[in-house]
């Protein structure tokens, strides 16, 4: 008996066409993973925030100097200690609120007493004080390396800011060109004209030139106040100066007193005795206490 052959049928492409899919099978595989991971993680932070718990947030890690610690651990030795707690955990960092309200008779009490205790004429530490480490390194969480700067000019003759150049630079060009500001103050001018400030008083911390207090002028600032440790002698009569130490022991006359407040490389240094001033692990989060309770 014959039976009709069957015939194979084939696709000679077959193969290819699915090792061409499979990779991007994977990735379908992959990113429904990662959605549901992430919604997964979503709907967890939005129950905890909602109760008020912590549970499902603390259970992330953190690279630090000394290897991958909880979110636990690092609340444990970093943010407790300076009075924070972490409100909810966010990539790349977690959102932090204080344990206790905010008190600037406080802030600029224990600011001074810092600054009282430094006399403000002794070059910086080319180490980190040993008693002072710890905090430094917000115990032992972040590495250390050596750049040393010597820049101490709280003790150099009084800067002399006249209202002849001052008025020059309000009226010179447009600082959008660049051609006489750097990019900082393009910054500056670009988001103070955005976010008008007309009329508005505003607080500029740390500059040694008045090219920013003019770029302020230039969108309309009713007048401003620098802070810098080397003193400044100004005879505009928008442009006023304080030393540091002046404004912490007369802040509740400027409390509240402040629409804007303006500074660049500068809070980041501060503590860090590069430019005279003294000496404190968490300066630069001091200062930004102080600027929020001299804002409006």
């Amino acid at each position: 008996n014959c039976s009709p052959r069957r015939k194979m049928l084939r696709f000679p492409y077959s193969n290819t066409i699915l090792m061409r899919l499979i990779p991007l099978l994977i990735m379908i595989i992959f990113s429904i993973f990662l959605f549901l991971r992430f919604d997964s993680i979503t709907k967890d932070q939005t129950k905890n925030s909602a109760t008020g718990g912590l549970k499902g947030h603390m259970t992330g890690y953190v690279k630090t100097a000394y290897g991958w610690a909880s979110y636990s651990k690092i609340a444990e030795d970093v943010y407790d200690r300076y009075g924070f707690v972490i409100d909810q955990v966010k990539v790349p960092f977690a959102k932090l609120k204080r344990r206790e309200p905010l008190m600037c008779s406080a802030v600029f009490e224990e600011w001074l007493a810092i600054a009282n205790s430094h006399n403000g004429k002794q070059n910086p530490p080319e180490e980190i004080p040993s008693h002072m480490l710890s905090d430094f390194t917000m115990n032992g969480t972040i590495s250390v390396n050596k750049w040393y700067f010597n820049e101490n000019i709280s003790t150099e003759e009084p800067l002399l800011w006249t209202k002849e150049n001052s008025d020059e630079l309000v009226q010179k060009g447009d600082v959008n060109q660049q051609t006489t500001y750097s990019v900082k103050e393009v910054s500056v001018y670009s988001a103070t004209a955005f976010h008008s400030i007309a009329g508005m008083s505003g607080l500029l911390v740390r500059f040694l030139t008045p090219s920013v207090e003019t770029i302020v002028l230039k969108n309309k600032a009713a007048k401003v106040l620098t802070v810098e440790y080397r003193r400044i002698n100004s005879t505009h009569p928008q442009i006023h100066y304080i030393h540091p130490i002046e404004l912490a022991e007369n802040w509740r006359r400027y409390h509240d007193a402040f629409d804007f407040v303006v500074s660049y490389s500068s809070i980041e240094h501060s503590g860090l005795g590069r430019f005279g001033d003294p000496l404190d692990p968490v300066g630069d989060l001091r200062e930004m206490q102080k600027i929020q309770c001299l804002l409006k």
